[in-house]
Parts: structure tokens; C-alpha cells; sequence
């Protein structure tokens, strides 16, 4: 019984965590923080500063409007790893070094169960997701120079 009720618990507080997953994503984009590639393209993004945004990341998001993304901030320099978990789109990932494209992935597939996880080549600070098709309709290339403008929000 005691092992039934810890499973009940389990299931209420990952379902609670996913509502308010969900509820945090089909919020409009904060205004003020943006991506602006060489071609003058330029990405509104979210920003996920924190262990918990980046964790929720674009996961549950039905959609992602063409100049939308989200920018996934960490205080230091390492390979990366992510992984689709509870996406609904496919997406571009651009791994980014400071403000150069370190490199990227093109057309990132929806996975049910998610079980590849996506690494970058080289240690990078930011990962910008965006919509799938982004990298190649912009000519995106690594050691582009991006303009990152972040609110202090």
C-alpha cells in the first residue's frame, strides 16, 4: 500500500511540474532579449538563465513562430548535452561560444520516448533553439558572429 501511495505522489507532483511546464511555455516570449545573425535575421528569445528553466526548456510548446526561440544561458564553458524530452516540434539547435556559432544541428526530430541526447563538438556557453529550418533558410555558418542583446530582466 505505502508503495502504491509513493507512486499516486510521484504521479500528482510530475503532473503538477508539467502543467506548470506548460503554463510557463504558451506564455508570449519576455520582450527585450534577442539573437541577430550576420544576414541582419534576428531571433526574439526567452531566455533560460536558471537550472529550472533550462531543464523545462521549449518542452510542451505547440508551436515556434519563424524569429522565435529561446536561449539557454550557462556560467560556463563545457560540451553540452540536450535531448527532446516532451517536445512537440522539431527545432535547430546553434551551440554558441560567447557570441560565435560553435556549430549546430539542423531539423532535431521529435522523439517518443526521447533517446538520443545532442551534444556539442566543442565547450560552449549559450544554445539557441529555434525553428527547424532556421539554420538552413538563414545560411547559418559556424564562426558567425552574433549580436546578443539580453534584457535584465
Amino acid at each position: 500500500m505505502r508503495r502504491f501511495l509513493l507512486l499516486i505522489g510521484a504521479v500528482v507532483i510530475l503532473a503538477g511540474d508539467g502543467f506548470l511546464a506548460r503554463s510557463f511555455l504558451d506564455s508570449p516570449l519576455q520582450a527585450g532579449s534577442s539573437v541577430t545573425f550576420p544576414n541582419h535575421a534576428r531571433v526574439q528569445v526567452d531566455l533560460a538563465r536558471t537550472q529550472e528553466e533550462r531543464r523545462i526548456g521549449l518542452s510542451g510548446r505547440a508551436e515556434l513562430q519563424s524569429g522565435e526561440g529561446m536561449l539557454f544561458l550557462h556560467s560556463d564553458n563545457t560540451v553540452r548535452f540536450y535531448w527532446m524530452k516532451d517536445m512537440l516540434i522539431p527545432i535547430d539547435i546553434i551551440w554558441v561560444d560567447g557570441d560565435t556559432v560553435a556549430g549546430f544541428l539542423e531539423q532535431v526530430p521529435v522523439q517518443r520516448p526521447p533517446y538520443l541526447l545532442y551534444s556539442s563538438v566543442v565547450p560552449v556557453d549559450k544554445v539557441l533553439e529555434v525553428q527547424a529550418g532556421f539554420v538552413a533558410t538563414n545560411n547559418v555558418k559556424v564562426g558567425d558572429v552574433l549580436d546578443i542583446e539580453l534584457s535584465s530582466e
